[in-house]
């Protein structure tokens, strides 16, 4: 794969200014990030249908997908929108959370919180008491 810096390199033709080669290049860029982000979705997409004990075949029957569909989002040649990374993450019975988050510890943590109505109240409570300050806290609530 290209890196940024690559296509960053000068004008490409003599017309071309400095203005628009430095938009060029943050495009360019940006392209860059989005493509490497839907290599590492796919990536984990693939690793939890393993995980999962399916092949690709089962796993688009799951989804109602052709195959070529699966594998173009597995190698990262397709991006995939929220609606279907939920789809996926439902049909694999595992958290959207664990395609888009590095770290897995996180985005087990984030999962539990999608599951636990309590932590959740608890969580938002904490975060409005940082908005106000401990001082507007019933008392007995720490």
């Amino acid at each position: 794969m290209m890196s940024a810096s690559s296509f960053c390199a000068g004008p490409t033709r003599p017309s071309q200014g400095v203005r628009s080669q430095r938009r060029n290049c943050r495009w360019r860029a940006l392209m860059t990030s989005r493509e490497v982000f839907a290599r590492q979705v796919g990536k984990r997409i693939a690793a939890a249908r393993r995980a999962a004990g399916l092949s690709q075949a089962e796993l688009a029957a799951r989804l109602a997908w052709p195959r070529d569909t699966l594998i173009h989002y597995e190698h990262g040649r397709r991006a995939l929108s929220v609606a279907k990374l939920a789809e996926v993450a439902a049909a694999l019975e595992v958290s959207p959370a664990l395609f888009v988050v590095e770290d897995t510890a996180v985005a087990d943590l984030l999962a539990q919180f999608a599951r636990d109505p309590t932590l959740i109240q608890q969580v938002q409570f904490f975060l409005r008491m940082l908005e106000v300050g401990p001082d507007a806290a019933p008392p007995g609530a720490f």
